[in-house]
Formats: structure tokens, C-alpha cells, sequence
């Protein structure tokens, strides 16, 4: 189970039961900006760990309630967009229609195996990662903002492979990274001649 330091919740006690995490979720009430971010990394790890197991005793039941109903009660403040990216990066979920005013979702369900967004539920590797650590998702409003979200994604990549110790998605190589970089690469320079000709 995550542990996180907290006085506003115990999230030492095991959530077996699909309505004890709910409840537990709707009880933040206007507790929620007391919460530090530890402490919804680990409501959300005990929440994955409801659906889909912990890789030790629970093998997890299926149901993915709690951790929609947790997405829906984060502020945007939360970085709530960058939550439900986070949870679909580590386990098999397909997000419904996302609510542009309220960036809540409006659906969940596993996703099937084969399907874009299948993989196998690593309880370790996304307990590692915490959500709030990824970059904050920003649609670029024009060419300039684009090129810059790939420039700092490229430099992400750079720092990747310059720092074995920075955590990866499952599966994700050398070699992966370095493609993507080279299709940054290809991309910004293309982008760069047409406003230089224009």
C-alpha cells in the first residue's frame, strides 16, 4: 500500500470494498486542499490497487468507481487532467469525455487487451512515479507554442537518456527516445525553414 505522511486521512487502512473508497472520497468535503499531494498519490494507488491488484494478496476486483470518482472531486488546481493521464500510462484504462470547464471525466473503463491503451498493471513502477511530478498539460495556442512544448519535451528525452535513474514508462528504450527526439528533430526544423521562407 502507498504511505504517505498525512494528518488529514489515514491512508494506512486497507479500502476493500468498492463504497469504502468512495466514501472516503466524498468525505474530503473542504478537507480536499488540506491534503497534500502525497497523500492523493496514495488514495489513488490504493484506488488502482482496488481495480486492478497491488502484485501481492489483492488481486484487485475490477471496479474502477473509485478512481473516476477521485478525478471528478480534484480541483483543477490538482493538475486533474494530468491525474487521468498518469493512471491510463500505468494501467489498462480507457477515460470517457473529458468536461473542458471542469476537466472532470465523464466515464472509465478497463481497457481491453489489444486495444491502444492495454498493458499490464505494474503496482511498483506506478507507485514510483507520482502523478503531479509529470509536466502540466497545456494546449499550445498557436506554432510557437507547439515548437516550444517540443522543445521541452525533447529536452525531457535528452535528460532521460543522460540519467538512467529518471523513472520510464513500462517498455519504453533507448531507442524509443532517440526516435522520438529525431522526429522532434525533423519536426521543429521543418517548421523553422516555412517561417524563415514566409
Amino acid at each position: 500500500m502507498a504511505k504517505a505522511n498525512s494528518n488529514v486521512l489515514d491512508l494506512n487502512v486497507k479500502a476493500d470494498t468498492t463504497e469504502s473508497l468512495i466514501k472516503e472520497i466524498n468525505g474530503w468535503g473542504n478537507m480536499v486542499l488540506k491534503l497534500t499531494t502525497d497523500d492523493v498519490h496514495a488514495l489513488a494507488m490504493r484506488a488502482l490497487a482496488h481495480a486492478f491488484g497491488d502484485g501481492k494478496a489483492n488481486p484487485g476486483c475490477g471496479d474502477l468507481t473509485p478512481l473516476l470518482r477521485l478525478q471528478n472531486v480534484m480541483p483543477k488546481s490538482m493538475r486533474k487532467l494530468e491525474f487521468a493521464k498518469w493512471a491510463q500510462a500505468y494501467a489498462p484504462i480507457d477515460w470517457g469525455k473529458v468536461d473542458p470547464a471542469t476537466t472532470s471525466c465523464a466515464d472509465i473503463k478497463k481497457a481491453k487487451e489489444g486495444t491502444k491503451h492495454f498493458k499490464v498493471f505494474d503496482y511498483a513502477a506506478t507507485d514510483n512515479t507520482r502523478f503531479y511530478e509529470a509536466g502540466e498539460v497545456v494546449k499550445p495556442k498557436g506554432i510557437i507554442d507547439a515548437v516550444k512544448q517540443l522543445m521541452t519535451q525533447r529536452a525531457n528525452y535528452v535528460k532521460m537518456l543522460a540519467d538512467p535513474s529518471i523513472t520510464r514508462k513500462p517498455g519504453v528504450t533507448d531507442e524509443a527516445i532517440e526516435q522520438e527526439i529525431a522526429i522532434i528533430d525533423v519536426m521543429t526544423k521543418a517548421v523553422a525553414a516555412k517561417m524563415k521562407a514566409a
